[in-house]
């Protein structure tokens, strides 16, 4: 597969979204306003296509974990996806699937809560195409 292109709106995005989790202590890919990543993403201006953001609540392209110590850790909970059946985090990050497969651009953004919420940290990896 060809590498993945970094993209500043995307990490942008991505450590708003991990913030926001530590500040208000959620852990979801929905916020608790009912708004999912595709939302987000396209409000930066990373634009997509009408129909996949229709729903307020979608998301295509976020992989998120809360409780690492560190970024690598993050990633790794991720890769290992203990806990999740569909292993659904480690099919987006490293492009098992068709449509995992499709997209091309990544952003990740790392937010540390420390005693602040239910977890010590909040990362949130977006991998999208337009």
């Amino acid at each position: 597969m060809p590498a993945l292109k970094w993209n500043d709106t995307l990490a942008r995005v991505a450590a708003q979204k991990a913030l926001d989790m530590a500040t208000r202590n959620y852990f979801a890919h929905t916020n608790p306003d009912g708004f999912g990543m595709n939302y987000f993403i396209n409000q930066a201006g990373y634009k997509l296509q009408p129909s996949w953001i229709q729903d307020k609540t979608a998301n295509y392209f976020e992989s998120c974990a809360a409780g690492a110590t560190t970024g690598k850790e993050a990633i790794a909970m991720l890769l290992v996806d203990d806990g999740v059946p569909s292993f659904g985090h480690r099919t987006h990050l490293l492009g098992l699937n068709d449509w995992s497969r499709s997209l091309v651009d990544i952003g990740i953004g790392y937010a540390w809560a420390g005693g602040a919420s239910n977890y010590i940290s909040y990362t949130c990896v977006l991998i999208a195409k337009h």
